[in-house]
C-alpha cells in the first residue's frame, strides 16, 4: 500500500490576515440553544490543560470533513466547520448572493471563530452559528459546542489566520487533485445545497479554483501533517495521532 502521508514540519506562525477575522460552527452531539450565549464547561474549573485544537485544511472536495469525522469519533472531539461562519447574506438580493465569492477569506466572520475558538481552548462552551446555504444566509439557531480535550476545526481556511494558528496544536493540510476535487464538490452541493452541476463548475472555474491558489495552498506550509485526500482515513489518523503525541 503506499504511503498515505508525510510529514511537514514547520511553525504555527507568519501569514497575516489582516484584520479580517473567522468564525467556526457545528459539533457533534450539540444542541439548539442562543446564538449569543456560552458559559464554563466541567473542564474550565478541572485544572487540567487547555483543549487541543486540531485544524484540518485543504481545498473544497479534499476530504477535510470525512477525515475530520474519523478523527472526532476517535477523539471524543467536537467539530467546528468553517462553513457556518459565512457573513450573513440576507440584506442582499437573491441574484447577489449567488455570485458572492465565498472562496475569499473575506467572506468569513473571523472575529467570532477568534473569540469562540478562544472560549472553548479555556474549557467553556460556545453557540456555534448555523448557516443555510441554499439562501446565503446565518439562521435563528444556534449549536451549543462543549469544550473536551479535542476540538477538531475544519475548513479550507482553518490554517489561514495567525492568531488561529496561535492557538492550534496541529495543523493537517489534506493534498487532492484537482479533477477530483471538482467532482466531489459538485456531488455534494447539488446533494446538499440546492445546485445544480453546471452552477458548480462555473463556480468553481470563477472563484473556487483561483482562490485555492492565492489563498488556501499557500497555508499548506503551516501544516505538521501533509496528507493525501484519497487515502484511508485510519491510516492519515495515525499519523495524526503520532503527531499528538510528540
Amino acid at each position: 500500500m503506499p504511503s498515505i502521508a508525510k510529514l511537514h514540519r514547520g511553525p504555527l506562525s507568519g501569514l497575516r490576515a489582516g484584520d479580517m477575522v473567522f468564525s467556526v460552527a457545528v459539533s457533534r452531539e450539540c444542541r439548539i440553544d442562543s446564538p449569543t450565549a456560552e458559559g464554563a464547561s466541567p473542564r474550565a474549573d478541572s485544572g487540567v490543560a487547555p483543549t487541543r485544537i486540531i485544524a484540518i485544511a485543504g481545498a473544497s472536495g479534499s476530504g477535510k470533513t470525512y477525515l475530520s469525522n474519523y478523527a472526532a469519533g476517535r477523539l471524543d472531539a467536537p467539530i467546528l466547520s468553517l462553513d457556518s461562519y459565512y457573513l450573513d447574506l440576507s440584506h442582499l438580493p437573491s441574484e447577489e448572493r449567488a455570485q458572492w465569492n465565498f472562496d475569499d477569506p473575506a467572506s468569513l466572520d473571523w472575529a467570532l471563530l477568534r473569540a469562540q475558538l478562544s472560549l472553548l481552548r479555556a474549557g467553556r462552551w460556545v453557540n456555534a452559528p448555523v448557516y443555510d446555504f441554499s439562501t446565503h444566509t446565518r439562521t435563528q439557531e444556534a449549536r451549543r459546542v462543549e469544550a473536551r480535550e479535542y476540538l477538531v476545526l475544519e475548513g479550507i481556511f482553518a490554517l489561514y489566520d495567525a492568531e488561529v494558528r496561535a492557538m492550534l496544536s496541529v495543523g493537517v493540510f489534506i493534498d487532492y487533485p484537482d479533477a477530483g476535487c471538482l467532482e466531489r464538490r459538485t456531488a455534494r452541493d447539488v446533494a446538499e445545497r440546492g445546485r445544480t452541476a453546471v452552477s458548480v463548475r462555473q463556480q468553481y472555474a470563477r472563484t473556487v479554483r483561483p482562490m485555492f491558489a492565492e489563498h488556501i495552498a499557500p497555508t499548506r506550509r503551516y501544516a505538521q501533517i501533509v496528507v493525501q485526500g484519497d487515502s484511508p482515513p485510519e491510516q492519515s489518523f495515525e499519523t495524526l495521532e503520532a503527531c499528538l503525541r510528540s
